[in-house]
C-alpha cells in the first residue's frame, strides 16, 4: 500500500520544484535505515505493518531508495520489490516537513532509472486515498481494480507504468500490419463510439470499422485512455471498457518526452485543470511522441487547434469521418506501393556541391534543424569522401526522392549515417531498396554489421528497417547480416563473435539457443529475416523449385548485374522486396513460410537464377486473387485470366514472396538434375539438402 503523501501538498502543479535532494540506496547498516523505519512508524496506519527484519532484507537487496535533504536528514523513502520482470512499489512515504518540495518526484524518477531494464512499475492504491492525479502525473495508468481484503472492502486500483520494451520477435514481426496501413490514434470519445456505446454521434464514427478501410488505417489507443476509463462512475462500465481496451494496440511512448510535449500543448490549448481537458492534451502528446500522423477526435475545441498543432508537430488532428475524405492521401502515404512504379524511371548518383541548396530544401527537418546546420552536415560528408559515400535518388526530371550517406572504410561494418526521403507514394519502396541492397550479402566477410544512426528517422523508414530485420537499441537500429548456410549452433557463434552491442548480443544468443531447437518453420523464417541473407539448416522448412518465364523473371530479378541505371521499365518491381506469382490451385503441396528457387524456363536460360522467401499462399477465383495482389506483380488481368484457362470460376493459387536474392552464378539445368531435382513443371517440393546444394552453387561459387 502507498502512503497518502499529504495529498494537498503534493498535487501536480506547474510550479518549479526545489531540487536540493539527493537519492541514494539505503544500505543495510546505514543510519538512514533507522530513519526509514522511524518514518514508516508514523505512516503505518496507511502503509500497514512491516517488520524491521523486512526493511533490512530489502535494504540488503538495494531495493530501498532514500531522498536526503541538504542537512543530511531523510526527507522520504521508496521501497520496492522485483518479481516476474516487473517492479512493484511497496512503500512511498514523505516526511511531513518536506511536503510541496518534489521529494516524491525525485524518488519516482530514480526508480524509473533503476528499473529501466524491467517491463515496468506497478503499484496498488486505495481509491479513497484520492491520489489519482498524482499517479497520473507520474505517468501511471489504471489497468484494473478490485475490492481490498480489509474489513471495509475498499477498492484497490492497480496502476502501471510501462517501460515500453519490445520483444525481439515482436519487432521482427511488427511489419505484419505496418506495411500497408497508416496508424491513427483515437481519443476516448472515439473509443467509446467504436465499442458500441449507444450515442448518436457514434453512428458516424463507426464508419472507421468498415471492412474496406481496415487495409488502409490502423486505430491505436494511448495509455491515457485507461485514466479516462477510470473516471467513469459505474464499476461495471469500467470493467467492460478495460476489457475492450485490451484488444487494441496501445502506443508505446517515452514518459519524459510526453511530459515535455504536454507542457507545450497545454500552453497552446490554454486549457484549464478539468480532467477531461488534461486528458485531451495528454492523449495528443502521446500520439506526437509515438510519431503517429493522425489523431482522431470528435471534440470540436480540440479540432479547432488542428492547424496549429500540425504546423508545430506534423500530426493532423482530424474528425473520424474526415478520414474517409482523406483516403487518397492516406493511400499515398502507405509505405509500400510497388504498383505505383508503373512507367517511372529512377537514378542513383553521387551528391555534388551543387546539390546542397536543393538537398537542404528537400530533406532538412522543418522543426528540428536550421538550414545552415543541415548544409554544414552535407558538406562534412562530401569533404570526407574517403570515409563516406553520399548519394541521392532522383526521378527522370532530377527531382530528389531519397538522400543517404553510408560509410565506406569498414569492411565488416556499414553505418548509414543519413537516411532521408520525401513524403510521396514511393518513399517506402525506395528506402527499402537502398537498405536491402546493403543487406543482400556481406561484401568481404561472412558477417557484416549494419547500423543506422540517422536521428531524424521517419515512420516509413522504421517500418522498412523492421521488415528487413533491423532491431532498435537505444537511438540506433542494428542488423547483423550473415552470409551462407549455417547450423543453429553456428548461428549462435556468429552472434557471439559479432560486434553487436553486448546487451543485444546476450539477448539474441539466449533467445536463439532456446527457440531454435524446435526447428519450427515459423521460428526459422523469423530468424532468417533477422539475420538475412543467411539460410539456417532446417529439415522442417519447406523448399520448392518454381518455374518462371523469362519475361516474368526480368521484372523481379533477371536483370544485368552491375547495371548503371537503378531502375528502368523492366526493373520497377525489382525495387520492391515483395512479389506475387500465380499458378494452378492443384499445387496443394505448397506450404508457407518456406523457401523458393526460381528456375527460369524457356529461351536460352534454363537455369536457377535466384531464391526468395515464401511468405503466404492464397486460393481464390482469378478476380479475387488479382484484386488482392495486382500491386505486387507484373501480371495483367489478361495473364491471370489465361492462367485460369479463361474460366472466371476456376480456382487459382497465388503466393506472395519476398527478399529475393539474385545468384552470383546461375545454376544450370544439368547441375540441378545432378542434385536429384527433376525438371520442374509446377512448383516442386525439394529437400533442405537439395536447396542447400543449389544455394551454395549459386551464391558461393568456387
Amino acid at each position: 500500500m502507498v502512503d497518502k503523501l499529504n495529498q494537498d501538498a503534493n498535487q501536480p502543479s506547474n510550479t518549479v520544484r526545489t531540487t536540493g535532494f539527493t537519492v541514494q540506496h539505503v544500505q543495510f547498516n546505514s543510519p538512514l535505515l533507522d530513519s526509514v523505519i522511524a518514518l514508516h512508524a508514523t505512516k503505518s496506519a496507511r502503509l500497514g505493518l512491516f517488520p524491521e527484519g523486512a526493511f533490512r532484507e530489502y535494504a540488503s537487496r538495494r531495493l530501498v531508495l532514500g531522498a536526503v535533504a541538504a542537512n543530511a536528514n531523510l526527507s522520504g523513502y521508496l521501497l520496492y520489490r522485483v518479481a516476474k520482470n516487473r517492479a512493484g512499489i511497496v512503500h512511498l512515504a514523505i516526511d511531513g516537513a518536506f511536503t510541496r518540495r518534489g521529494v516524491a518526484r525525485v524518488l519516482m524518477d530514480q526508480l524509473k532509472i533503476e528499473t529501466k531494464h524491467l517491463l515496468g512499475i506497478s503499484l496498488k492504491c486505495r481509491r479513497d486515498y484520492g491520489l489519482d492525479s498524482l499517479w497520473e502525473h507520474f505517468g501511471f495508468t489504471v489497468r484494473h481494480s478490485k475490492a481490498g481484503r480489509g474489513a471495509d472492502g475498499a477498492l484497490l486500483d492497480y496502476w502501471w507504468f510501462d517501460h515500453n520494451h519490445h520483444d525481439l520477435f515482436s519487432l521482427a514481426a511488427a511489419r505484419d500490419e505496418a506495411e500497408t496501413v497508416v496508424p491513427v490514434a483515437i481519443d476516448a470519445n472515439v473509443f467509446y463510439d467504436l465499442i458500441g456505446d449507444p450515442r448518436p454521434q457514434g453512428i458516424d464514427t463507426r464508419v472507421l470499422q468498415a471492412d474496406w478501410l481496415q487495409e488502409i488505417i490502423s486505430l491505436r489507443i494511448t495509455p491515457e485512455l485507461y485514466n479516462e476509463i477510470h473516471r467513469a462512475k459505474d464499476e461495471g462500465e469500467k470493467k467492460r471498457a478495460r476489457v475492450a481496451a485490451q484488444n487494441w494496440q496501445e502506443l508505446k511512448t517515452d514518459d519524459s518526452r510526453v511530459a515535455v510535449i504536454e507542457t507545450d500543448l497545454r500552453l497552446m490549448f490554454n486549457k484549464g485543470s478539468v480532467h477531461r481537458d488534461e486528458s485531451d492534451v495528454r492523449q495528443i502528446a502521446h500520439a506526437i511522441a509515438a510519431d503517429i500522423p493522425f489523431f482522431a477526435t470528435r471534440d470540436q475545441p480540440v479540432l479547432d487547434h488542428s492547424d496549429q498543432v500540425f504546423e508545430t508537430y506534423g500530426i493532423r488532428i482530424i474528425h473520424p469521418v474526415d478520414l474517409i475524405a482523406r483516403f487518397d492521401a492516406l493511400h499515398r502515404a502507405a509505405e509500400y506501393r510497388p504498383a505505383s512504379l508503373e512507367g517511372s524511371r529512377w537514378r542513383a548518383r553521387l551528391v555534388t556541391a551543387e546539390d546542397i541548396p536543393f538537398l537542404s530544401k528537400a530533406f532538412k527537418h522543418k522543426r528540428d534543424e536550421r538550414t545552415s546546420e543541415f548544409q554544414t552536415v552535407v558538406r562534412h560528408y562530401l569533404a570526407h569522401n574517403t570515409a563516406w559515400i553520399s548519394r541521392v535518388i532522383v526521378d527522370e526530371t532530377d527531382k530528389p526522392s531519397v538522400y543517404f550517406v553510408v560509410s565506406r572504410s569498414m569492411p565488416d561494418r556499414v553505418e548509414i549515417r543519413v537516411l532521408r526521403h520525401l513524403d510521396h507514394a514511393l518513399s517506402g519502396t525506395l528506402v527499402r531498396h537502398v537498405v536491402h541492397e546493403l543487406n543482400r550479402r556481406p561484401e568481404d566477410s561472412r558477417r557484416q554489421l549494419i547500423c543506422v544512426t540517422e536521428k531524424q528517422i521517419s515512420n516509413e523508414t522504421k517500418t522498412a528497417l523492421e521488415e528487413l530485420g533491423f532491431v532498435p537499441n537505444g537511438e540506433f537500429w542494428w542488423k547483423l547480416a550473415l552470409a551462407g548456410i549455417v547450423t543453429p549452433k553456428q548461428l549462435g557463434g556468429e552472434i557471439e563473435n559479432s560486434s553487436l552491442p553486448d546487451e543485444m548480443k546476450n539477448g539474441l544468443g539466449t533467445r536463439l539457443l532456446s527457440s531454435i531447437t524446435t526447428f519450427d518453420s515459423q521460428v526459422i523464417a523469423r530468424l532468417e529475416q533477422l539475420f538475412s541473407p543467411v539460410k539456417i539448416v532446417s529439415p522442417q522448412t519447406p523448399c520448392f523449385v518454381v518455374s518462371i518465364r523469362p519475361s516474368w523473371a526480368a521484372h523481379f530479378f533477371d536483370i544485368p548485374v552491375g547495371s548503371q541505371m537503378l531502375m528502368d521499365l523492366n526493373e520497377r518491381l525489382h525495387l520492391g522486396i515483395e512479389g506475387a506469382y500465380y499458378c494452378s490451385a492443384n499445387n496443394r503441396h505448397l506450404t508457407a513460410p518456406g523457401r523458393l528457387l526460381w528456375y527460369v524456363s524457356g529461351g536460352d536460360s534454363m537455369m536457377i537464377k535466384a531464391c526468395s522467401h515464401l511468405e503466404e499462399i492464397m486460393l481464390g477465383t482469378p478476380k479475387e486473387l488479382y484484386g488482392k495482389l495486382r500491386h505486387l506483380g507484373v501480371y495483367s488481368w489478361k495473364h491471370v485470366f489465361e492462367t485460369a484457362g479463361g474460366d472466371l470460376n476456376r480456382p487459382l493459387m497465388a503466393f506472395r514472396f519476398s527478399r529475393t536474392e539474385r545468384f552470383v552464378r546461375p545454376v544450370s539445368r544439368e547441375e540441378m538434375l545432378q542434385t536429384g531435382i527433376p525438371q520442374p513443371q509446377n512448383p516442386r517440393r525439394i529437400t533442405d539438402e537439395q536447396f542447400a546444394a543449389i544455394y551454395r552453387a549459386g551464391m558461393e561459387p568456387t
